[in-house]
């Protein structure tokens, strides 16, 4: 699952400074981006290992959008404008911080395990 959202975001940062009024990049990649991918990494991260691939899934929606929401907030009330690459950068953010809280909590799972 890292090496898929890696490739989804490196392809949409590609393609944003490749490309930047795409169909591909406004109809596929850019709601992909933000609206399911921050999700699926943090559902990652924060789902137990128990949960299948249908809750990642499930999840990732509503994960993506309450961040969205949050970060909007949050850059209205630091008069902040929310612009395109600001969504953007707001995805990769929360996607790598995702990805890396899932690679942590795998790694202390395999080192405390005998």
């Amino acid at each position: 699952m890292h090496i898929v959202l890696a490739v989804i975001m490196v392809w949409g940062i590609v393609s944003r400074f490749l490309v930047p009024g795409s169909a591909l990049l406004t109809w596929v990649i850019a709601p992909l981006f933000v609206f399911f991918v921050p999700g699926l990494s943090l559902a990652a991260a924060l789902l137990p290992r128990s949960a299948g691939w249908m809750d990642y899934f499930f999840f990732a929606p509503p994960l993506s959008l309450g961040v969205a929401l949050i970060s909007l907030l949050w850059l209205n009330w630091l008069a902040i404008p929310a612009t395109v690459p600001v969504f953007f950068l707001i995805s990769y953010i929360f996607t790598l911080l995702g990805l890396w809280g899932d690679l942590f909590r795998r790694r202390n799972f395999k080192s405390t395990t005998p």
